[in-house]
């Protein structure tokens, strides 16, 4: 691959490098600085271009200015767009707010979720103040709220929250996910009106197309057993109504990425346009012309709207742009520069696109599509042609997961044993899909036509979701419990580009270095399984809720809970998972135990108090820790921390 033919990956490097910098070291200063020697080195590079006419010493320095002013415009730009503190934060105290409604309303079990554009708030001495900052809103759930629609303006009273950081190892951390989309802040809101009705706006048309198209997918598939709601996924990209065990079972078996809207969907719609466009051009050509590469643009991104505009998409629109462009204007472009581009251009927009799970898994599943997937594909030719087909679609599945494997070994903490088996069904089925799920939609009004094609889309969307469920439930569908740790994740991709430079240069030596990468890998996750059957240890977890202990005694954990709020097996793994996996656990042995009375616990040797409410006298009993609700007064702890000195003494929440 020679330099010359991605010259979108030599901006991309240093703009990244500065992006890096910029979360690494947020410092008002240096952007500050940063700006003024931006502007100066520009300045001095287009005179030097001029002055390069007359004398090639300015040539020399040429391209290592431009990489420096990339660098210095990564870290000013990501610091002015995302870390730059904002002038009007939002207050954190009971008051009056104005805001717009920036999104469409997401059910929950008994609220409403909305995310809002705050304008003012009201303070009171100095009145109505400006505020542009967004807000996370929950409602009360009614068919009031049910019924805002994007753009609407409201005005409502309450108390914002800070997203706090979690309580527990391994726990969802709200604050990060909501603040790579500059959310801060949460509120609930019971008193809240309606002050105006959403102004026609570009993004109000998008939506409600998208609404429009929901609605007519709902009448194509009236029954609710799973193929609506993952057929508004696969067509509109809209997985709102995908119920836990259909998102599990995708996740399972590693099909999940059909339901993304992504590089599959925009690669077949930009063949479907160009076929019609083909088919209705009057001259034979092998490039497109100025006016079909409009046209082609404005369906790609027209799609990528509609569907959300999620980083997966908006990475293959971008891609599929540049080679729309490059083919009319006659030249042949690198994938990689493609890639690149796409990168650049989506990282110039939002920089904290950087930081997005999707944004991360997309470009590493293409790369290693692009990279590995014809080196597979050529270890081995089937005279017999659906068999050769068969084995390109294994081939690309490969490449993909062996690209993405230390990312969703870090993520998601799980292997899909069968995700070859999985990407056989799901990406030859999804080619089928979104061309007949469009035309159905587009036919639906048609009486026999659109009844046949509504059916023949029922009963493919039922294969699929009855294959994905059955395939969940073979042996060792899923290989969980992985714990990788940061340091882990860099020497497991740092190996796999070994294994790209060996193939690269030829050479033995690269490859050795991987493979010694992953044997360190593989002996220190050795190390700590040998060191987890001698582990002895208590964890506390903090929850408002009630009580939740583990005791790790071995490769097991003992588990005591109040059975009247922890009723839930999946709630109790959101607060344990991650201590668990860290522990090494195997066996998991759950005990309710009784709620709001003081109580022993006895683990191995240890003697445990569980203290709800103030005793009438202290026990004379040894006690190992004494776990206290938070609301007693430290006072009382001051007699048996005299009688008892070596006493562990928990402070946590036991019950609302």
């Amino acid at each position: 691959m020679n330099w010359s033919t991605i010259p979108f990956f030599r901006l991309l490097l240093p703009g990244l490098l500065g992006l890096v910098l910029a979360y690494w070291l947020p410092w008002a200063a240096a952007a500050h600085w940063g700006a003024y020697s931006f502007w100066g080195l520009l300045l001095l590079l287009l005179l030097g271009q001029y002055l390069g006419r007359y004398s090639p010493f300015f040539w020399r320095f040429w391209g290592l200015g431009l990489q420096l002013l990339l660098l210095l415009g990564g870290y000013v730009w990501t610091y002015d767009r995302v870390l730059r503190p904002t002038e009007q934060p939002i207050p954190l105290v009971w008051t009056e707010f104005r805001a717009r409604v920036n999104s469409l309303p997401q059910p929950k079990r008994k609220t409403v979720q909305l995310q809002l554009q705050l304008a003012h708030y009201y303070e009171a001495e100095k009145g109505w103040r400006v505020c542009r900052e967004p807000l996370l809103l929950y409602l009360p759930k009614d068919s009031q709220a049910l019924a805002l629609n994007y753009g609407d303006e409201l005005v409502l009273l309450g108390k914002p929250r800070a997203f706090e950081a979690p309580k527990n190892y391994g726990q969802f951390d709200a604050r990060a996910y909501y603040g790579q989309k500059g959310i801060s802040a949460q509120m609930y809101s019971k008193n809240w009106r309606l002050a105006a009705k959403a102004a026609p706006s570009f993004w109000g048309i998008l939506i409600d197309w998208r609404l429009f198209l929901k609605a007519r997918l709902r009448r194509l598939i009236p029954d609710d057993d799973g193929a609506y709601s993952v057929a508004a996924a696969l067509i509109l990209g809209d997985k709102t109504d995908l119920d836990q065990e259909l998102r599990q079972a995708y996740s399972t078996t590693g099909a999940s990425h059909v339901l993304a809207v992504s590089g599959l969907h925009v690669g077949l719609l930009a063949s479907i346009l160009g076929a019609l466009i083909k088919l209705f051009r009057r001259r034979s050509a092998w490039r497109y012309s100025f006016r079909e590469a409009i046209l082609l643009l404005l369906g790609i991104w027209l799609f990528a709207l509609l569907t959300g505009a999620a980083p997966s998409v908006c990475r293959a629109s971008s891609m599929f742009s540049l080679l729309i462009l490059g083919q009319c204007l006659g030249r042949n472009s690198s994938i990689y520069n493609s890639l690149s581009g796409s990168a650049f251009l989506l990282l110039l927009y939002d920089p904290a696109n950087l930081w997005n799970l999707g944004f991360q898994l997309s470009y590493l599943a293409v790369l290693g599509i692009v990279y590995f997937q014809p080196k597979l594909y050529r270890w081995y030719y089937f005279s017999f042609w659906p068999m050769q087909y068969i084995w390109g679609l294994f081939t690309v599945s490969l490449a993909a997961q062996l690209a993405t494997l230390p990312l969703t070994l870090y993520y998601f903490h799980q292997f899909p044993s069968y995700f070859w088996l999985s990407g056989l069904l799901v990406v030859p089925l999804a080619g089928i899909l979104l061309p007949l799920g469009m035309a159905a939609l587009l036919c639906l009004d048609i009486p026999i036509l659109g009844g046949l094609l509504s059916w023949a889309l029922v009963q493919l969307l039922r294969l699929m979701n009855g294959a994905i469920l059955a395939i969940e439930t073979w042996p060792m569908a899923k290989i969980s419990a992985f714990e990788l740790a940061s340091w882990e994740l860099l020497l497991a991709y740092f190996a796999i580009l070994s294994l790209v430079l060996s193939l690269a240069w030829r050479r033995i030596s690269p490859l050795l270095l991987g493979a010694c990468c992953l044997l360190f890998i593989l002996g220190h996750n050795s190390w700590q399984q040998l060191l987890a059957e001698k582990q002895a240890n208590l964890a506390v977890y903090q929850s408002n809720r009630g009580l939740y202990i583990d005791y790790f005694h071995g490769r097991t954990a003992y588990s005591y809970y109040d059975s009247t709020v922890w009723s839930s097996a999946r709630q109790r793994g959101y607060l344990s998972a991650g201590s668990q996996r860290r522990a090494k656990i195997k066996t998991l042995e759950e005990q309710p135990v009784a709620s709001n009375q003081n109580q022993w616990l006895l683990l191995g040797q240890k003697r445990i108090l569980l203290l709800y409410r103030r005793p009438e006298h202290w026990p004379k009993k040894k006690i190992d820790y004494l776990i206290a609700d938070s609301r007693l007064s430290d006072s009382l702890f001051l007699p048996i921390m005299q009688q008892q000195p070596n006493i562990q003494l928990i402070r946590t929440s036991l019950g609302r």
